[in-house]
C-alpha cells in the first residue's frame, strides 16, 4: 500500500514537472503564424497591419497644369504654376474613408524642385454634403450652403532642391491642425 502510494505521488510529481516545463518551453519560444494555417483571421499573419493607401488620382486644381512625366528616372506629376496654385489628388476613388486608424502613421512622398527654393503645403480637404453640427444640418454662405469643406494643411517645412528627396509627413500634425482650427474630429 505504501508502494503504491509512493508510485501515485512520484507519478504526480512526474506529470506537475512536464507540465511546468512545457508551460515555460511555450512561453520562452515565440509561435510564428504560418499563411497557409486555416485558422488565421482574414488578411493573413499580417491582419492587424494597416494597408498603404496610394494617392494617385489628380482630381482637380487651380493656377496649375498637371502631367505624368518621368523627372529623373521617377514616374512623377509634373505641376506648372502659375502664382498661386493648388492641387487635389482623391483618396479611395472619392469614397469615404476613416482615416483614425491612420492617427499614428506618415504622409510619405517624393519631391523635386525645378529649381530648387521652391516650398509648399502639404493637407487635406474634408467636403460633404449635409455636414451636422449639433445635430443640424450646418449651412455656410457660399453658393453651396449645405457642402462644406474643412481645410487643414501643414507647410513642407523646408525648401525643394533639385534633387528628389524622400519626405515623411505625420498625420497627426495635419490631424491636430484640423482639430484646432474646427474642433474636428478625426481620430476616435
Amino acid at each position: 500500500m505504501k508502494t503504491r502510494k509512493k508510485s501515485l505521488r512520484i507519478i504526480k510529481q512526474l506529470i506537475c514537472l512536464c507540465m511546468s516545463v512545457s508551460l515555460l518551453l511555450m512561453c520562452a519560444l515565440p509561435a510564428a503564424a504560418d499563411d497557409n494555417d486555416p485558422f488565421l483571421p482574414p488578411g493573413g499573419a499580417d491582419w492587424n497591419k494597416l494597408k498603404d493607401l496610394m494617392i494617385n488620382d489628380y482630381a482637380y486644381g487651380h493656377g496649375n497644369t498637371v502631367t505624368d512625366e518621368t523627372y529623373l528616372g521617377k514616374a512623377a506629376k509634373k505641376i506648372a504654376t502659375n502664382d498661386f496654385w493648388e492641387a487635389n489628388y482623391t483618396l479611395n476613388g472619392w469614397q469615404t474613408l476613416d482615416l483614425s486608424p491612420y492617427e499614428n502613421g506618415t504622409l510619405e512622398f517624393d519631391a523635386v524642385g525645378a529649381v530648387g527654393g521652391e516650398t509648399f503645403s502639404v493637407g487635406f480637404i474634408d467636403v460633404v454634403t449635409e455636414r451636422l453640427v449639433n445635430g443640424e444640418f450646418f449651412k455656410d454662405n457660399d453658393q453651396h450652403p449645405h457642402q462644406t469643406a474643412v481645410t487643414a494643411s501643414i507647410p513642407l517645412g523646408e525648401n525643394l532642391t533639385t534633387e528628389w528627396k524622400h519626405y515623411s509627413l505625420p498625420l497627426k500634425d495635419i490631424f491636430d491642425v484640423l482639430a484646432q482650427q474646427y474642433h474636428y474630429q478625426i481620430v476616435g
